[in-house]
């Protein structure tokens, strides 16, 4: 952050966002078990037919159009409101009112919204671990829903609606950050990102063309990144305690990812909002 923006943050503001600077250069335990789990295994990779590796990507991008369209009615934000208002202790009636919440007591919610979401993962991974092949068929609509669902209350709990298609896209950009496990890609999907926002920030509208090929190229990569390599834990070692730990590491990880992007997002805008107020 530049120094002349940070005279518009607390201090408990600033040590927040050096935390979260400080997790882009280095994103954490999280992000390294993440790439020293699902690194190894390129090997196994190539046991995997093309047509399997064509039948999961099909189902990736089913569920993703699926969780991009029709998700947001599965969440109550009056749920996030509750949670919002006992943490900061002060009744809240709008997501608009979250704004002028402490950022402590939003990430103790957002906190809270993880840890539910991420058990839930890792109880189902293991569920379907159990059953081979035709278990991850099953699993990946289950565990991509759950991803999604973690970066949907996290998103409200900083005060963002879900329910517009540029608040999607940034969902869909953010679950595509978490996939990307090389330092030069972040950095790009960080740059996404921020562009992004200033374009919310100053309502410019996302086109659906746009929106679609995002979810083509996002299903791809993902396909690449991650679901044949979930395939070749099949392979090694099937079992439902495989399963079971996948789910959760995906979970923790797209979870880290969500929240430090949406606490960053809230806080650069809580400085936009304090520098106009002052102007």
């Amino acid at each position: 952050m530049n120094s002349h923006w940070s005279i518009y943050l607390n201090e408990e503001e600033k040590k927040i966002y050096q935390q979260i600077l400080s997790w882009e250069e280095s994103p954490g335990r999280g992000f390294e078990n993440f790439r020293s789990f699902t690194g190894p295994l390129n090997d196994y990779i190539r046991n995997i037919s093309p047509e399997i590796q064509s039948q999961v990507l099909i189902i990736v991008r089913s569920a993703l159009k699926s969780l991009r369209d029709y998700s947001h009615y599965t969440i109550y934000p009056s749920s996030i409101l509750e949670k919002i208002s006992l943490k900061g202790n002060r009744r809240l009636e709008s997501i608009g009112e979250i704004k002028n919440v402490s950022i402590t007591s939003l990430d103790k919610a957002a906190t809270e919204c993880i840890s539910f979401n991420r058990s839930i993962a890792a109880a189902e991974g293991g569920f379907t671990g159990m059953m081979g092949f035709q278990g991850l068929l099953l699993d990946l609509p289950f565990l991509y829903g759950v991803m999604f669902r973690i970066i949907e209350e996290v998103s409200l709990c900083y005060g963002y609606r879900t329910d517009t298609p540029e608040e999607r896209f940034h969902m869909l950009t953010t679950l595509e950050t978490s996939h990307i496990t090389d330092r030069q890609g972040r950095d790009d999907a960080f740059l996404r990102l921020a562009s992004l926002q200033l374009s919310i920030r100053g309502s410019v509208s996302v086109s659906q063309r746009t929106i679609s090929a995002a979810l083509m190229s996002i299903s791809e990569r993902l396909g690449a990144l991650i679901l044949r390599r979930r395939l070749a834990l099949i392979l090694k070692i099937a079992g439902g305690v495989t399963g079971g730990f996948f789910n959760y590491l995906m979970a923790q990880h797209v979870a880290d990812n969500a929240f430090n992007i949406y606490r960053k997002r809230f806080l650069n805008d809580r400085v936009e909002e304090r520098r106009a107020e002052n102007a």
